[in-house]
C-alpha cells in the first residue's frame, strides 16, 4: 500500500482498514508544508522608439506570486538583447 497527497495538500487526512472483516481501524497521516518554489509569469510592455520605460516592482510583480512567502524580489537572469536595465 502507498499514500500520496493530492496536489499541494497538507493537513492531517485518514483512512479506515480492517482484516479479515474483524474490527477497523484508522491511520492517521500528517502531510507537512513544503516550500514551494515562487511562480513568475510573463510580462509585456510597450515603449516608444528612444523612449524610457519604468516598471515598478508592484507592477512587474502583480501576476507573480511565491504562497509560503509575502514579500519576493527580483534577480535579473538575462539583460535585454537591444537596450539596457537600470
Amino acid at each position: 500500500m502507498s499514500y500520496t497527497p493530492n496536489a499541494d495538500f497538507d493537513g492531517t487526512d485518514t483512512f479506515t482498514y480492517s482484516l479479515n472483516g474483524g474490527a477497523a481501524a484508522t491511520v492517521a497521516i500528517t502531510v507537512t508544508a513544503v516550500n514551494d518554489a515562487p511562480i513568475a509569469a510573463n510580462d509585456s510592455y510597450t515603449v516608444l522608439e528612444d523612449g524610457v520605460l519604468v516598471i515598478t516592482a508592484p507592477g512587474l510583480l502583480a501576476n507573480d506570486s511565491d504562497p509560503e512567502h509575502p514579500f519576493i524580489y527580483i534577480t535579473t537572469i538575462t539583460d535585454p538583447s537591444h537596450g539596457s536595465l537600470a
